[in-house]
């Protein structure tokens, strides 16, 4: 008898192999694939598929945030924390990823950001069992292996084209999702080989005809 396996895909209880098909399907087909230049100059709210490789990670507000229940960083006011948006003194407290890198393909560079929840089912850790595998926890000086290791390395993201704060003035986009399986991006590599090598004049003409059709 095969093994069923639950996939939130559906709501179902699925095969492995319909699982991988549904995995293909929303990373290949279901969304628009865009590159790093059209992801710039986007018009409109959306939400794209972009393979990329991580240049480097950016190190200047940490990996991790303490917030509160709310989810809204908190900061320490003693004995306890506060929180800005709750407006009060709270003692419950919660480490939360909140990672900020660079990204490049071969038409521009971008940065992308990538909240707690997007973190924790990539790494398959919560932030706070990742900050106890380190020597220095709660250092902000730490940084695991896990993230450092992304540096150098080709994902698929879904982006959003809408730009998010918290990157000193520069403009960041947040992902919904990154996927480093190997045969997935040869996969996509072949089926979108047109959209990849588009350079960035290609991408700027390509756009702007796009505009001129709105």
């Amino acid at each position: 008898m095969m093994d069923k396996t639950f996939s939130p895909y559906k709501g179902i209880y699925e095969s492995p192999e319909e699982t991988w098909f549904h995995n293909i399907d929303q990373w290949m087909y279901s969304i628009g694939v865009t590159t790093l230049s059209a992801l710039r100059i986007c018009p409109t709210e959306s939400m794209s598929i972009i393979m990329a490789t991580v240049d480097q990670y950016v190190t200047d507000d940490g990996w991790w945030f303490l917030s509160c229940i709310c989810h809204e960083q908190v900061v320490p006011d003693s004995p306890a924390y506060y929180c800005e948006r709750c407006n009060k003194h709270v003692l419950m407290i919660t480490p939360r990823f909140r990672i900020t890198f660079h990204v490049t393909d071969n038409t521009g560079s971008a940065t992308f950001l990538m909240h707690d929840s997007v973190a924790a089912e990539f790494f398959g850790i919560p932030c706070s069992k990742m900050l106890e595998f380190g020597e220095n926890v709660g250092m902000s000086s730490y940084v695991p292996d896990e993230l450092l290791n992304m540096v150098g390395k080709c994902y698929l993201f879904k982006v959003f084209s809408k730009v998010g704060a918290g990157c000193d003035g520069e403009k960041c986009y947040p992902i919904s999702k990154i996927n480093d399986d190997e045969e997935l991006l040869g996969r996509f590599k072949r089926h979108n080989s047109v959209v990849i090598k588009l350079d960035t004049p290609s991408v700027s003409k390509y756009m702007s005809i796009l505009e001129k059709l709105h």
